[in-house]
């Protein structure tokens, strides 16, 4: 299991929060080797260099550590939440240029959808969209996938996921 960390710049969302040490825990429990990281400049990899949400630049890390977790088995199952559900949905699906075609399947760890809406009030409008754009294309994930959110998860609405997930 590749675990992708969630947000570099908002929230401070690390590798040591207690969401994905509970997975990491849970899944190596039964069995699963994982690896988990951080972003440069966050968690574990904090330091001089400045924390980033370029893809272009979190995406070559991902592949690094894609390339980790395949050592360690034949196939990988990408683990992402929050900022990294966009990525991971771009590596299962086959015609995107992120596709990883090593990946047997998904686990989107509170999915964030509505976050759209926050980048389009505080960023711009195309922006908004843009990052509406890259949360459905998880309709056209080609793998299974498992999505957990909690009943208070108010970034990531039962419905608005269901309707991503019909789309398939």
């Amino acid at each position: 299991v590749l675990m992708l960390p969630g947000n570099p710049v908002i929230g401070g969302f690390h590798a040591e929060l207690p969401l994905p040490l509970a997975v990491d825990e849970s899944l190596c429990s039964q069995g699963f080797p994982v690896v988990r990281f951080d972003w440069n400049g966050v968690g574990m990899n904090a330091g001089s260099q400045r924390p980033t949400e370029d893809e272009r630049v979190t995406y070559k890390d991902s592949c690094r550590m894609f390339e980790m977790a395949k050592a360690l088995g034949d196939r990988v199952c990408i683990c992402s939440w929050n900022y990294s559900g966009t990525q991971a949905a771009g590596m299962c699906i086959p015609q995107h240029p992120y596709f990883l075609p090593e990946t047997c399947a998904l686990m989107s760890l509170s999915f964030g959808y509505k976050q759209w809406e926050f980048v389009k009030r505080f960023v711009n409008e195309d922006a908004g969209k843009q990052l509406k754009d890259a949360f459905e294309c998880h309709s056209l994930v080609d793998v299974p996938t498992l999505y957990v959110f909690g009943s208070k998860d108010v970034h990531t609405p039962k419905a608005d996921v269901e309707k991503i997930i019909n789309a398939r």
